[in-house]
């Protein structure tokens, strides 16, 4: 059955990347829709990072292809890889933040480096506030990351994803070495960003709780806040969950077929507290 590239926003083909003899990603196959959700579960080691990285173009495959917004960026030089990336915000793990920079021009950096925009400084603080204020974080303009908690930073690596209002945003595990409070702050931001900017959105992460969190509730601008879907809506806000085990895909499916899969590695992403 042919691909439909207008509504797919990233598509792996077979993919394989080796590190010397040993294999990240293992013939990796999947499509992500345009305004998808996708959880992608696995342990440390597993190929998560490695997956996000080589959706970025930082990592080249061995084998396969890499499609993204119907471009193949698979064997693309770094020069032609900017507009893509132009298109896509990453939240790193642990935020990712330049330690020599404000949370200002931390969050600004995109605007003002990114070939498609490179707006007038007015402009980039305007675009800055605004980010950060969509976080709950607009009175740390001036403030440098180590002036803030883990959490703080967490939320401005958000404003930074989310400033040039890209189309696709990889979340790198967002949520680890969080208290679980802070833990649900973060997610119900990516879900406030999921709902209210309509991102394809592609988190991976350890927590069984983010994902669940992410498939059945929504940001209500009504209220200000994150509420649960009714159960007839049961379709998981176009969630799929995705389970890698050694560089190979053991799962993939939504959070009811996740409950009742019976593999034994799959079952330990399932309702696992911290």
């Amino acid at each position: 059955m042919p691909h439909d590239d207008s509504q797919s926003v990233l598509r792996f083909e077979h993919v394989t990347v080796c590190f010397g003899d040993a294999k990240a990603l293992d013939d990796v196959s999947f499509d992500v829709a345009r305004g998808e959700t996708r959880i992608i579960f696995g342990a440390a080691g597993s190929g998560k990072t490695v997956l996000l990285k080589t959706a970025l173009g930082l990592t080249k495959p061995d084998s396969g292809r890499v499609i993204v917004f119907g471009q193949d960026v698979t064997g693309m030089e770094e020069k032609d890889l900017f507009h893509i990336r132009s298109r896509i915000g990453v939240l790193f793990q642990e935020g990712g933040l330049f330690d020599s920079m404000t949370v200002e021009e931390n969050v600004g950096y995109p605007l003002e480096n990114l070939l498609e925009f490179q707006l007038p400084p007015d402009q980039v603080r305007e675009r800055a506030k605004e980010a950060l204020r969509f976080v709950e974080l607009e009175e740390t303009l001036d403030k440098f990351p180590a002036e803030l908690s883990g959490g703080m930073r967490r939320r401005v690596g958000i404003a930074r994803a989310i400033v040039t209002e890209p189309p696709l945003i990889l979340y790198d595990s967002p949520t680890a070495g969080l208290d679980p409070i802070t833990a649900y702050t973060i997610i119900a931001l990516i879900a406030k960003g999921r709902d209210l900017k309509h991102t394809t959105t592609v988190m991976a992460t350890h927590r069984y709780q983010d994902g669940h969190f992410m498939a059945t509730c929504r940001f209500s601008p009504g209220t200000g806040l994150a509420e649960p879907i009714a159960a007839a809506e049961g379709d998981g806000l176009g969630t799929v969950f995705m389970v890698l085990n050694q560089g190979r895909i053991a799962f993939e499916g939504n959070l009811a077929e996740l409950n009742a899969s019976t593999d034994a590695y799959v079952s330990k992403f399932v309702r696992h507290e911290e």
